[in-house]
């Protein structure tokens, strides 16, 4: 905490300063959310997380622009082998995304998400209209709402 204040406070130099995350705080950026992180530990016991454990690192980016939400995660691998599994692993689960027939916010995002291998990197970008994504919120709302309706 302290450090992040000497931050704040101009007393240590920022990320744009800073050789660790060169791509981070660049100006010009529409970014509402940038976030990064290297040396991943997940735990094994946590199933849901397998994919990310090959990663090496890994950065998030989400911004808003020309009437869209724009989303980007960039997961850096030991090497393009582990990256195109990686990749391969995640087009199955976006495939699986888009059968969900029956669920019409989950189709309207695995539609709006493209996965690409980019050498030892792979790339998520979702790239969906601000008033979809609007919708998907009020939606879900609702469906929580219901639900605690129907418990009480």
């Amino acid at each position: 905490m302290a450090q992040a204040l000497d931050v704040l406070d101009g007393a240590s130099p920022n990320l744009t300063a800073s050789g660790a995350f060169p791509q981070m705080g660049a100006g010009g950026s529409t970014s509402i959310i940038q976030a990064a992180a290297r040396r991943l530990d997940l735990p094994d016991s946590t199933p849901h997380a397998a994919i990310l454990r090959l990663a090496k690192g890994a950065r998030l980016q989400v911004g808003e622009g020309q009437g869209k939400i724009k989303a980007s995660l960039s997961l850096e691998t030991s090497d393009p082998e582990v990256a195109q599994q990686m990749a391969t692993v995640g087009q199955g689960l976006l495939a699986l995304l888009k059968l969900q027939k029956d669920n019409p916010g989950s189709l309207k995002i695995a539609e709006a998400l493209s996965l690409k291998q980019d050498g030892a990197g792979v790339v998520a970008t979702l790239a969906i209209p601000t008033g979809e994504v609007v919708e998907l919120i009020r939606a879900d709302a609702a469906r929580k709402a219901q639900k605690q309706a129907e418990k009480e």
